[in-house]
């Protein structure tokens, strides 16, 4: 299959998508979920941090506790 399909980020907090055992494939879907859609910025420790389009702003360590 080729082409693409749009998925609403809302997803992540569906019932369906939350009821069963964390798995890879949903792993990879909040990393795409949690990208950056267009650029932008935020502050650590006051100094200004970009982020460019598509990638995700967030540590590992933050990432493992994000519900």
């Amino acid at each position: 299959m080729a082409g693409y399909i749009k998925v609403y980020r809302d997803m992540a907090n569906h019932p369906l998508w939350l009821e069963e055992q964390f798995t890879r494939g949903q792993a990879w879907m909040d990393l795409l979920f949690r990208a950056a859609f267009k650029d932008s910025f935020f502050y650590v420790r006051g100094n200004k941090v970009g982020v460019l389009r598509g990638q995700c702003a967030m540590s590992q360590s933050h990432m493992s506790l994000a519900v």
